[in-house]
């Protein structure tokens, strides 16, 4: 550890070799994964190891918009996750990132500060416990609020936006995986002894019992982070129409089944309506698609999907007849 953390600071100004810095970062994030605490290992200088890692990772992080910033966000939030780290370094490392989210001057990705703290953000999300994150999400949710809309925005902020925005909305809902969820396939093909039987004969009283479910919601919040997620499914570029898709099926993950309904709804008139372009289309099949996927898409809403889909590959059948 003590090599590879003293190799990485003697790199850290350097922008030449950036095949050597990024291996060193993925070098240290598997070190990091060890379950030892990492105060205990000796260094050299006498300083903490911890801080020497922070403070040699840091730079990569803001240095240059490429791979090195991406292992450099994963390394900090895998530092902040672990136990004997979290309580006292995630503040000190999310307020630079919220203080340059506020005071952005522009939404591009020649921005380097400004990727590199989404880019973090992200990251902390996805790995952080939900108990530390509450502290932050606040903070980090006005934060975001100031980058107003992304339709300036190039592809690399937009797609980073809309994964911090997404793993927010995680943070916000309790994990409470939805109970009126179906499951997904049949492994027998005697269906008459299965259990699809008896899913056939499933009592409606037990359906309805799904709604007296208690849910914590911060409607607020969920309407900002939905919205969000909901314009990313009509954007012009695929990956994050994509990213917006998976987002739209991990938040309605943790809804009950009227704001589910709601969610569906939404993507149905604005999605699939002759005035939507090819993008809205695809992103609204994206949705539906993932929805399907993980067993939250309403069963009594399919005739209204398949309808849609119908329609969609109607539209798909001209556009080849007229344009190919």
């Amino acid at each position: 550890m003590e090599k590879v953390i003293s190799s990485l600071e003697r790199y850290s100004d350097s922008t030449i070799d950036m095949d050597s810095q990024y291996i060193l970062l993925l070098w240290m994030v598997i070190l990091c994964k060890n379950p030892f605490d990492l105060n205990k290992f000796e260094t050299k200088s006498g300083r903490n190891m911890l801080e020497r890692i922070i403070t040699a990772a840091v730079p990569y992080l803001y240095l240059n918009t490429d791979r090195c910033q991406h292992s450099s966000a994963l390394l900090l939030s895998l530092i902040v996750s672990r136990e004997d780290a979290r309580k006292k370094y995630l503040k000190k490392l999310i307020d630079p990132c919220i203080s340059t989210i506020e005071n952005c001057e522009g939404k591009w990705s020649t921005n380097n500060e400004l990727v590199g703290s989404l880019q973090l953000l992200a990251a902390i999300l996805k790995k952080g416990e939900r108990e530390d994150l509450l502290t932050i999400a606040d903070q980090v949710f006005k934060a975001l609020r100031h980058l107003g809309n992304l339709e300036d925005s190039d592809f690399i902020v937009k797609k980073l936006t809309v994964k911090v925005v997404q793993r927010l909305g995680m943070v916000f809902l309790k994990p409470k995986i939805a109970k009126w969820r179906y499951d997904i396939g049949n492994r027998y093909l005697d269906l008459e002894n299965s259990d699809f039987a008896k899913c056939q004969g499933f009592d409606a009283l037990e359906l309805e019992s799904f709604a007296d479910e208690v849910y914590e919601v911060p409607y607020d919040e969920l309407e900002v982070v939905l919205n969000t997620i909901l314009e990313a499914l009509r954007d012009r570029d695929t990956d994050i129409r994509w990213t917006g898709a998976k987002g739209i099926g991990r938040i309605v993950s943790r809804l009950p089944k009227h704001l589910a309904n709601d969610v569906l709804d939404s993507i149905i008139k604005f999605n699939f309506n002759s005035h939507s372009g090819n993008a809205a289309w695809h992103g609204g099949c994206l949705a539906v698609a993932e929805l399907s996927k993980r067993g939250f898409l309403p069963l009594e809403r399919l005739p209204d999907v398949v309808k849609i889909l119908l329609n969609v590959s109607y539209k798909e059948i001209l556009y080849h007849i007229f344009f190919d």
